[in-house]
C-alpha cells in the first residue's frame, strides 16, 4: 500500500470518530434533558436509565476502538512517510 492510500483511510476512520463524539454528544445531551424534563422516579425511568447506559457503553467501545485504529494508521503513515522521504 502506498502512503496515499493510507492518508485517505486514515481520514475516513477519523471522520467516523469525530461523528460519533459528536452523535455521543447530542445523544447525551438529549437523554440528560428528557430524564430532568419527562420521566418521574419509577421503575420504567430506571429502565429507560439502563437502557441508555448501555447505549453510551456501546458508542464509546466503538468509538474507542477507531480512535485507536486512527492513531495507529497515523503511526504508519509517519513510518512510510519517512522510509519514503529518507529512499
Amino acid at each position: 500500500m502506498d502512503l496515499m492510500t493510507w492518508i485517505v483511510a486514515w481520514t475516513i476512520v477519523t471522520t467516523l470518530v469525530v461523528v460519533l463524539a459528536y452523535f455521543r454528544l447530542t445523544f447525551g445531551l438529549h437523554e440528560i434533558l428528557g430524564a430532568r424534563l419527562g420521566s418521574a422516579r419509577s421503575t420504567e425511568f430506571y429502565k429507560e436509565q439502563n437502557h441508555v447506559e448501555q447505549r453510551f457503553n456501546r458508542l464509546d467501545l466503538v468509538g474507542m476502538t477507531l480512535t485507536v485504529a486512527s492513531a495507529l494508521m497515523m503511526f504508519v503513515i509517519v513510518i512510510l512517510w519517512a522510509i519514503e522521504s529518507a529512499g
